[in-house]
């Protein structure tokens, strides 16, 4: 496989990935990019608990893919409101920042 980028040291010792490889023990990106391969339901459950994304109805199963790739389902029987996970949480940890910034065709921003 060609590498394409390869991030700055800070990002690969205290980046997002880093700390998630960490809390699971796991050493390099090899062994990361085989446990999501091997194991895809332990790997995106560990991936949305370490995220704290906030399921409003918790999902019994991480994924279904018995009917094929192509027709996989996932996070089923959960619910999320996208509002929740993407602004509601950020502005209880940070209310006085900016949630959204409007711009117009115009070019005008509010």
């Amino acid at each position: 496989m060609d590498v394409v980028w390869t991030p700055p040291e800070t990002l690969r010792t205290d980046g997002v990935t880093a700390r998630f490889m960490a809390e699971h023990d796991i050493g390099d990106r090899e062994q990361l990019l085989a446990r999501s391969i091997d194991d895809p339901a332990w790997f995106w459950d560990a991936v949305v608990r370490f995220l704290d994304i906030p399921f409003q109805k918790p999902y019994t199963r991480v994924f279904d893919d018995s009917a094929g790739m192509a027709a996989t389902t996932w996070f089923d029987d959960g619910a999320i409101n996208v509002s929740e996970v993407c602004v509601d949480k950020w502005a209880a940890r940070s209310p006085d920042r900016t949630a959204i910034t409007y711009e117009g065709e115009d070019g005008e921003q509010r």
